[in-house]
């Protein structure tokens, strides 16, 4: 966490102790307090914030696993830390609102990506954290909540959302013993692009960078591509060989893995009724 060498800033800081009438004004004070800081000294926001809690949610805020990055601000100045911190303290006094789990799901069915150039783990790691948040915010409208999707798709959605083409995240799957176990998937994804390679895909295949998805039709199209250079009249000894049975194999295992989560995803739909 990082020091208070503002002494100043700590005199303004708003407090509160987790009364739920007084929690509007406080939100307002916090907006407020922020705003007469420079962005350049915001990163001091966060812990003064924490420290001028009451006893109250002073102790759940001690609780919040991520406490040392209270001071995390982004690029437009933003609070992030506190306000991850902040929900977190809501979602244990029970006042987390259903908009605010909205805010989370939004940010995790809709928002969340991997960004161009983004390694592996670190897609990984915030996917996993964008869940973990929605989790608990869940849980506090409805205790008998255990996940935020289910565990097959779960592996599905984030390869979905990490840019990859269609045939390279049935790659991935192959080489996970062709399952969507998601510890599985993780590793292949990581073995098999480190930061140069991950890099290197980016830049070779912009019109398909991680700010677009793809659809059903997406995969279709790649594998028409090389299911043709299969069935081609061409001499495949005028090919490199390896080049070429990998793109069959890849073909073949693409193919199968795209049935199987299309048939996983109709049975889902239909167990839940829609």
């Amino acid at each position: 966490m990082a020091s208070l060498p503002v002494q100043s800033l700590h005199n303004a800081v708003p407090s509160w102790n987790g009364e739920a009438e007084t929690l509007a004004t406080y939100r307002f004070d916090v907006t407020m307090y922020i705003k007469g800081v420079k962005k350049v000294d915001r990163y001091v926001c966060g812990p003064c914030l924490v420290r001028a809690l009451g006893p109250k949610t002073k102790a759940h805020a001690e609780a919040y696993p991520s406490l040392a990055d209270v001071d995390e601000i982004s690029d437009e100045g933003t609070c992030t830390g506190w306000t991850k911190l902040f929900e977190f303290v809501l979602a244990r006094l029970n006042l987390t609102t259903v908009s605010d789990v909205g805010s989370l799901a939004v940010n995790f069915f809709t928002t969340l990506k991997r960004a161009s150039g983004e390694e592996p783990a670190d897609w990984i790691n915030r996917f996993e954290k964008s869940e973990r948040e929605l989790l608990l915010a869940c849980k506090t409208l409805d205790g008998s909540v255990g996940d935020v999707i289910a565990k097959p798709l779960r592996t599905w959605w984030l390869l979905y959302r990490s840019g990859l083409t269609p045939m390279e995240q049935g790659t991935l799957v192959g080489n996970a013993d062709n399952s969507y176990d998601f510890d599985k998937v993780c590793k292949s994804f990581k073995t098999q692009y480190n930061k140069q390679a991950i890099a290197e895909h980016d830049r070779r295949l912009p019109s398909r960078s991680p700010v677009r998805t793809f659809s059903a039709d997406d995969w279709h199209d790649e594998l028409e591509q090389i299911l043709d250079l299969a069935d081609s009249e061409d001499d495949p000894e005028d090919d490199d060989p390896i080049e070429y049975e990998d793109a069959v194999l890849q073909a073949q295992v693409a193919t199968r893995n795209f049935k199987d989560a299309r048939d996983l995803l109709r049975k889902v739909r239909t167990t839940r009724g829609y």
